[in-house]
């Protein structure tokens, strides 16, 4: 697994970020967010909030997509992204539920939801101009993009959906990066978030990590280039000046390696639901909702990939399906 810049593993950054996001932990979600921008991950940073937005608020504040179709190419368009997706006071997860309700796992009739009926009719991707940012590399998300479309082409969105958002900043956030040290690792990364989205989330121990310290990331490819004991020194002088990481404090090591979540009694999928999804579907509701959520009362986090790559394979294994990349979500390069 690859580490980033601070040494944490990409997996569970790309968790915390989300798990911070939905939680509104300002400081850590831009301590997060600075932690893939600066392991070279900007563009899975673009699409994670995308992620969120998609999993927490999705069509009841249309206009943070807006926002995002044409700020999100910048850090510094991200960065106000991240806060402003933050403020969103709306919930809803119609969105989730309708990848899950049409990705055939669940046996549902149509006519219950004209929203479900035209995603399983649907084979292929975007047609709408105005959101051109759900086409631009998206990666394994294409199929979160598509959803987004159907339901835009579908759904008749009220006024309030549309309501502008805030432009004023609730703190300078660049000074507040700039105090932040290079080299601190401020954060350890949330235990709740690992269930379901990470290795350790399913048990693995990832203790030993930190002392063969793999550096193969973005980042470190270009930077780990030590072939002697002098040029090894050189490097631990230069990116790591308070400390080997072998050589950490066992409470700096715990920030971001150590055993994994007990999954001895099982690790039910409503588990994960509970803590990820917000109970508010406002365009998704009735017998397909119900019939859904039986068959995830009966299912089992897979532990061998989180619970959105699953749902990505699940789609990757319709013979007509639609439009979605063949890639795993959390093994995207940025």
């Amino acid at each position: 697994m690859s580490l980033t810049k601070r040494l944490y593993r990409l997996d569970e950054v790309r968790a915390a970020f989300l798990y911070c996001l939905k939680q509104r932990r300002f400081n850590e979600t831009i301590f997060w967010l600075r932690e893939l921008e600066d392991s070279c991950y900007g563009g899975e940073a673009r699409r994670l909030l995308f992620v969120s937005w998609f999993m927490c608020i999705g069509l009841a504040r249309i206009s943070w997509l807006v926002e995002w179709s044409f700020s999100s190419f910048t850090r510094e368009g991200r960065l106000k992204l991240c806060w402003q997706v933050m403020r969103c006071s709306e919930r809803d997860s119609s969105l989730w539920w309708l990848l899950w309700c049409g990705s055939g796992s669940v046996n549902i009739s149509n006519g219950f939801s004209k929203l479900l009926d035209k995603w399983r009719s649907r084979q292929y991707k975007l047609d709408d101009a105005r959101f051109n940012g759900l086409e631009h590399d998206m990666r394994g998300y294409s199929l979160f993009a598509d959803a987004v479309q159907c339901a835009l082409d579908c759904v008749i969105l009220p006024k309030s959906c549309w309501a502008e958002l805030s432009t004023n900043e609730p703190v300078d956030l660049q000074k507040m990066l700039e105090e932040w040290s290079e080299f601190d690792r401020l954060y350890e990364i949330p235990y709740m978030c690992l269930y379901g989205m990470t290795w350790r989330g399913c048990g693995g121990d990832t203790t030993e990590e930190l002392n063969q310290c793999s550096l193969t990331s973005p980042y470190w490819k270009a930077r780990a280039l030590f072939t002697t004991d002098s040029e090894k020194e050189d490097f631990y002088d230069t990116y790591f000046p308070n400390d080997i990481p072998d050589e950490w404090s066992l409470k700096e090591k715990l920030k971001s390696h150590g055993s994994g979540v007990d999954c001895s009694n099982g690790a039910p999928l409503s588990r994960w639901w509970r803590s990820w999804i917000s109970p508010d579907h406002l365009w998704i509701w009735g017998k397909p909702v119900r019939l859904c959520w039986e068959w995830v009362l009966a299912q089992q986090a897979n532990v061998e990939a989180s619970v959105i790559d699953r749902l990505i394979m699940i789609y990757k294994d319709i013979p007509i399906r639609p439009y979605c990349s063949q890639k795993k979500v959390f093994q995207l390069e940025a």
